[in-house]
């Protein structure tokens, strides 16, 4: 009986040792995987980052272009959209586990790909300056006229720096959350004021011409440029093949969503009235009125709005600093974040001296070049460069046999 047992206790021992290391290597692949980005993450990143400007301001530049067909240049906008979302993208997958420098060392060669690096990064950090410019004019203008604003500015700066100094995939899980927030405000406000809704707002179709509808298809094209903030968070990909996937839906449903708030935007106020007002989506919220419980719904989009502004400005940070950090070889980006809060403030208060010459800046005159050469042009040879050299580096890494 002894002779049997101890055989049978040594085996029963090993298993428990055996199955105790299967959970401890279950458990350190599920850390392991909650510290890398999503597909489905990155879709509400990218979504979150197109509808703040959506909501805000994208319903009034392309209507005092395309007026009531403002509409039916977002969903025009759909197909080449999701094609730059999947281009910018695309990179990731043909060089997994590479940040923006790594990705286009890998595709343009060392110097190349280091110019294109510090070009994304200029990027980077004109856009961070822009929004918080952008988000400082709305708080001084509606809630705190009499504040500088470097104060309110810098304010929006240092909230954005600690999201920013975060790792990715918690930046990720707060973009579900907030993204979440802002698509359930504007559908709550389409469904409440579609009873306004006249039809004979939006008609006739074609009143602009061809020219008038060009004219704001490019503008809404224009801001679809907003996805290339992956290109230093691709490294944290936990699937990379999900990368182009997770962009071009997003591209493609920012761009049906738009559609449906210019539609409302024009339905409810009229073309004239959506293209002079400074924010189209809020403007109709002050109509929406349910008896005497429901009023002042426009606070309720105004705070979304907010929110999601911030982790727009936060992602744009965030990405500027981990493509910083790793041009410079730094093993954490958080060492880069506060010296680069001192520079956006400073960039912030330069872009523009007030809201007028703020919406002179992102004129459609002005950011089609930009976006054009930058980003359509450079995404779409980037994407071709790490289709030719990914090709390469498979086949010289698979060999002759």
């Amino acid at each position: 009986m002894g002779g049997v047992g101890q055989p049978e206790a040594a085996r029963l021992v090993t298993g428990l040792r055996q199955r105790r290391s299967r959970v401890r290597m279950t458990l350190a692949e599920a850390r392991r995987l909650g510290q890398r980005l999503s597909g489905y993450q990155l879709f509400w990143m990218a979504l979150s980052v197109r509808l703040v400007t959506v909501v805000a301001l994208l319903p009034t530049l392309t209507g005092s272009r395309a007026g009531r067909d403002a509409w039916i240049a977002f969903l025009a906008a759909t197909v080449p959209a999701a094609a730059l979302g999947w281009a910018i993208g695309y990179p990731s997958a043909r060089f997994p586990g590479r940040g923006l420098v790594g990705q286009a060392r890998a595709s343009f060669g060392l110097w190349p790909g280091t110019v294109v690096a510090l070009v994304y990064l200029a990027g980077y950090l004109i856009t961070t300056a822009t929004i918080l410019r952008e988000y400082t004019d709305a708080i001084v203008t509606a809630i705190l006229p009499t504040t500088p604003p470097v104060v309110v500015v810098s304010i929006i700066t240092v909230l954005a720096g600690v999201a920013a100094s975060q790792e990715t995939a918690a930046m990720g899980r707060l973009a579900v959350l907030l993204g979440g927030v802002v698509v359930f405000s504007v559908v709550i406000i389409g469904g409440l004021i579609s009873p306004e809704i006249r039809l004979d707002n939006l008609m006739p179709v074609g009143s602009t011409g061809w020219r008038g509808f060009l004219s704001g298809l490019l503008m809404v094209l224009v801001w679809h440029s907003q996805y290339v903030f992956f290109y230093p968070l691709a490294d944290t990909m936990a699937e990379p093949g999900a990368g182009p996937k997770a962009l071009a839906l997003a591209a493609a449903v920012s761009s049906v969503l738009g559609s449906a708030i210019a539609a409302v935007a024009v339905g409810v106020l009229t073309a004239e009235l959506a293209v002079n007002a400074s924010f189209p989506l809020f403007e109709v919220a002050r109509l929406v009125s349910v008896g005497e419980f429901v009023q002042r719904i426009d606070a309720v989009a105004v705070g979304a709005w907010g929110l999601g502004l911030v982790l727009s400005a936060s992602l744009f940070y965030h990405a500027a600093a981990r493509g910083m950090a790793e041009l410079l070889g730094l093993p954490q980006h958080r060492l880069v974040v506060k010296p680069m809060g001192v520079i956006l403030v400073v960039v912030a208060m330069a872009v523009a001296e007030d809201s007028i010459e703020m919406r002179r800046f992102t004129d459609v005159k002005v950011l089609a070049p930009i976006a054009a050469a930058f980003v359509w042009l450079l995404a779409s040879v980037w994407a071709a460069a790490a289709w030719l050299r990914g090709g390469a580096t498979a086949a010289a890494q698979k060999g002759p046999g």
